[in-house]
């Protein structure tokens, strides 16, 4: 991100668009502890269950492998369009190895299934290389002075985090039970699908929200003196005295049963200013498959009316093995859907690659120029 973008007068909006994408990720984080909810069903119990669930992270993985196959499909009148995106299809694999430095990441672009363009991109021994079987038969090494910024994220890919990420997750589990009082707790009873539900919802106002991620932020920084989050806190502090409220934000968890289950979440902006309505859905099917979806309403602050955004679908077979949908509604009549299947393997053997054969980028020769352009011209719809 540039500077000259900081140095623009932050609006209250802004603020509250970062928060929101902050707290849904907070909110998801903390919906591994829903399973565990416990009799107790009052407001404050459940909120306070939520967020006191640790967060699982295995430190004994060293290496993984991670595969990822990307394809479209496309509701539209509009046939060329819907071939040519159905057409395409990515595939990934990506490699990483703590202990020994290695990062390995391949891209295969195809077009009805045949090959358009194989890349990988290495790091080994804090160096960037770049490879393409169809292109160059040469690993192509980037030179440190042509990497800028990216040159200063290989040179601490590695090293080993030294913040206390347990200590981190309890100072701000800490601020966010604080923002539990009585006066923004609320309980109704619902129906969801018929059956009879717990609804529970923390109400704040628009201020109150931003408070609430400037406080999470600041705890982030005392353990990472980051300029992005440094930058993020001074806009947020640049509005800790607009006093106009232009709305309020519901988290509401919606329970079942005497074990108070929890079956769907959901933060509902409502922008007063401008009648306008934001509402994140998080829907739980079952403990391998969920649904976000994302609606708006411009022109009230009703749910009912709201177009929907997205719809994101996760179904995971296994821990390390799933498929993700996500449905894009471009109009009323024209959506895409991205499916996304992926598979990881945790602590496989990976090998470096033999870079030996390495040419510089400033130091390619006129026959290197035209080994690649050749190669281009052999691949019909590269060239095009």
């Amino acid at each position: 991100m540039e500077e000259k973008d900081f140095e623009k007068k932050p609006t209250k909006k802004t603020g509250l668009i970062i928060g929101i994408v902050i707290l849904a990720i907070i909110l998801l984080i903390a919906g591994g502890g829903y399973a565990y909810l416990k009799i107790s069903t009052r407001p404050e119990k459940i909120f306070n269950k939520l967020i006191s669930k640790p967060l699982k992270i295995n430190e004994d993985v060293r290496s993984t492998r991670i595969e990822l196959n990307l394809a479209a499909s496309v509701n539209s009148d509009n046939e060329e369009i819907k071939k040519m995106i159905e057409g395409i299809k990515l595939k990934s694999t990506t490699e990483i190895d703590l202990d020994n430095k290695i990062f390995n990441q391949n891209l295969n672009a195809l077009y009805v299934d045949d090959s358009v363009i194989d890349m990988d991109v290495l790091v080994e021994d804090k160096n960037l290389y770049l490879y393409s079987k169809d292109l160059f038969s040469k690993y192509v090494k980037i030179p440190e002075e042509e990497l800028d910024d990216l040159g200063e994220v290989i040179n601490s890919l590695f090293e080993e985090n030294k913040i206390d990420f347990k200590a981190l997750e309890q100072d701000i589990k800490q601020v966010l039970k604080d923002e539990l009082k009585p006066e923004r707790l609320n309980q109704e009873k619902v129906k969801l699908n018929g059956k009879r539900t717990t609804k529970s919802t923390l109400r704040l106002t628009s201020n109150e929200y931003l408070q609430v991620i400037n406080k999470v932020l600041k705890e982030i920084y005392k353990y990472d003196k980051s300029e992005f989050i440094k930058d993020i806190i001074d806009q947020l502090d640049s509005l800790k005295d607009y006093e106009e409220e232009i709305g309020y934000i519901d988290i509401s968890v919606y329970t079942q049963g005497l074990i108070a289950k929890v079956v769907k979440a959901d933060i509902a902006y409502t922008n007063t200013m401008d009648e306008q309505l934001t509402y994140i859905e998080y829907n739980i099917e079952t403990k391998n498959k969920f649904e976000v979806r994302w609606l708006q309403n411009e022109e009230s602050t009703k749910l009912e009316g709201a177009k929907e955004i997205f719809t994101l679908k996760i179904h995971k077979e296994d821990e390390y093995k799933g498929t993700i949908k996500l449905k894009l509604n471009i109009d009323e009549e024209s959506s895409v859907i991205l499916k996304l299947d992926f598979k990881e393997e945790v602590n496989p053997t990976i090998e470096k690659r033999d870079v030996s054969n390495s040419v510089n980028m400033n130091e390619l020769t006129d026959e290197d120029y035209m080994e690649i352009y050749e190669n281009v011209q052999k691949n019909e719809i590269l060239y095009y």
